[in-house]
């Protein structure tokens, strides 16, 4: 007997259920113990295309979670936020309005992008006839472009009818096109580079420059946008080998190396890791390479940031003596500024990888940081900033060694700024500042 059920209740099938003491009506029992990425399959009977409200029965201690529904295989709403209730046992709702269901058989799945609540029931709610809606929208997964989703197909569009904002300010749009693999779809290809940290929002700006058939998508305005962008680790960053962006045939498993955590392993030849990074500036930067080589090995380091695959050079490994005998080694490559997909694949077997650490080369592309106009203190619980002329906007942003943002700030017609970081650990953090005029990067050392 193999325990494949944590809550031992109900049926043992993978799914954890226990208990449920919800007021509201119940069977007794609630999935629990949900788990990043987990989700949950659904099959029933539609009788006709109908548009619902779906309301989500949920508990969570603290943290909260996210979650978005998939629809016959393909994604149909937002991510939505599962905030905390205080306890595992006190019970709230969420709801999904607008969620299209086909006529016929219905495959639904709810999908938890992050996990830490529990789920008593789902709820559909019958709310109207399909009108022609935009439905949600979301960001690639790596590129500048920007998805929309209707309720309808469309038959005709014009390149013109939309508007699009980053952060607020309004960025062109460079294309508009269809799918055609899914008619409810029109992608927006931006003139602007968007990150995993910026905010979107569309707008409908063009009368008749969206139908469906005789029918015109319902107005809307300044809609949000989510961000579904990949994790971006900026430079200097160190990325853990779990934490790439695409895989292939490699297996990961516990790591004995100083800091735990996992690495890849079970290489063999054509296996590839890709990792998503962002580089200030266009040139040579120093990469760390955390390694186990228990035979003669290469890695073959990969610009695949287009869809094309440029070799940016071989690194040779040395032998470390085993599987979990660990070194690090070290190489440079040159680097496109902005969004990099850095491919590190396999050239034959041997080796086993920890992580990767990519670091700025001084002089090679910017500034270093003691040079320039803008004049940077880091102090006890403060940064404070003075720049070399007074900008309209100013954002500046502190990210740690693993490129993640973990302050930011906005400010308007000022060349001083004053940043309060006594909430954040002492280490290492590069700090962004964009302005109308120039861009400015630096490395500071909280103390």
């Amino acid at each position: 007997y193999t325990t494949w059920n944590q809550g031992y209740n109900y049926r043992n099938d993978g799914v954890d259920i226990q208990g449920c003491n919800d007021a509201q009506p119940r069977n007794g029992y609630s999935v629990a113990w949900i788990e990043d990425g987990e989700w949950l399959n659904y099959t029933f009977a539609s009788p006709e295309e109908k548009s619902y409200t779906l309301q989500i029965r949920y508990a969570s201690a603290s943290g909260g979670g996210q979650i978005y529904v998939e629809v016959n295989g393909k994604r149909a709403s937002k991510t939505i936020d599962v905030p905390a209730t205080g306890d595992w046992n006190t019970w709230s709702s969420v709801f999904i309005p607008n969620l299209i269901l086909p006529q016929g058989t219905v495959n639904l799945k709810l999908v938890f992008e992050k996990g830490g609540f529990n789920l008593n029931w789902f709820n559909l709610t019958r709310g109207k006839e399909v009108g022609f809606d935009l439905v949600f929208a979301n960001t690639h997964h790596t590129d500048d472009e920007v998805q929309l989703n209707f309720s309808k197909e469309i038959t005709s569009f014009t390149q013109n009818s939309f508007a699009a904002f980053v952060n607020g300010e309004t960025v062109n749009i460079r294309r508009v096109r269809s799918d055609v693999s899914d008619k409810k779809k029109l992608f927006l290809a931006l003139d602007k580079e968007v990150t995993d940290y910026d905010q979107l929002h569309v707008s409908y700006i063009l009368a008749g420059g969206c139908m469906n058939g005789d029918m015109e998508v319902s107005a809307f305005n300044y809609f949000p946008v989510d961000n579904t962008m990949a994790t971006l680790y900026r430079i200097p960053c160190r990325v853990e080998a779990e934490d790439y962006l695409n895989v292939n045939n490699f297996t990961f498993q516990a790591c004995e190396d100083d800091g735990g955590g996992q690495n890849a392993g079970y290489t063999s030849s054509g296996s590839y890791l890709d990792f998503f990074v962002y580089a200030q500036y266009a040139g040579k930067h120093h990469i760390d390479v955390r390694v186990a080589v228990n035979a003669s090995s290469r890695i073959r380091l990969m610009d695949v940031t287009s869809g094309e695959s440029a070799s940016l050079g071989d690194l040779t490994l040395n032998v470390t003596g085993g599987w979990q005998n660990w070194a690090t080694q070290s190489a440079e490559i040159s680097l496109r500024k902005g969004k990099n997909i850095l491919r590190f694949f396999a050239v034959g077997a041997g080796f086993n990888l920890n992580w990767i650490e990519l670091m700025e080369i001084p002089g090679a592309g910017i500034a270093s940081p003691e040079s320039g106009d803008c004049m940077v203190y880091a102090e006890s619980g403060e940064i404070r900033v003075k720049l070399p002329s007074v900008p309209g906007q100013t954002k500046t942003v502190l990210f740690d060694l693993s490129g993640k943002p973990c302050l930011q700030a906005a400010q308007s017609h000022t060349d001083k700024i004053e940043i309060n970081t006594s909430s954040l650990p002492q280490g290492l953090y590069l700090m962004q500042i964009s302005t109308d005029q120039s861009v400015y990067t630096r490395k500071i050392v909280l103390k």
